[in-house]
């Protein structure tokens, strides 16, 4: 599947859409960005499911943006980290005999938590949130 990267530019009325190696084309919104590219590429080219990667840029305030969207996937991965820790804790307290109750007052967390971690431990799953 092709991947394309698309700059998407605030204007007056809307948003321009530089499509790498392809061309300009333009949106009323940014929700509507990745759609109205997507039908732009498969005009000129045919290529229908393509993968857009959209760049919004606000001028002065990208710097801003760029280093909140690095901080996100830092706390991203910092959160599944913990996830996998608190997995592994728990499996270690219900094997001392620990309860669900007794588990989730000393990890800090509640019984629902508890259960989850449990339960993804058990299934093997990944997806500690």
């Amino acid at each position: 599947m092709n991947t394309y990267t698309v700059h998407a530019k605030r204007w007056d009325h809307g948003w321009e859409l530089n499509i790498d190696g392809l061309g300009v084309t333009q949106t009323r919104t940014l929700a509507r960005a990745e759609r109205d590219a997507r039908d732009y590429i498969e005009l000129l080219t045919g290529n229908a499911g393509v993968d857009i990667v959209l760049v919004p840029s606000i001028g002065p305030l990208d710097q801003k943006i760029v280093g909140l969207k690095r901080k996100q996937a830092q706390v991203a991965e910092l959160q599944e980290k913990v996830a996998a820790e608190s997995r592994a804790l728990v499996a270690e307290l219900q094997g001392m005999g620990l309860t669900g109750d007794d588990i989730a007052r000393t990890v800090g967390i509640s019984a629902q938590r508890v259960s989850q971690l449990a339960a993804r431990k058990a299934s093997g799953t990944g997806t500690g949130r």
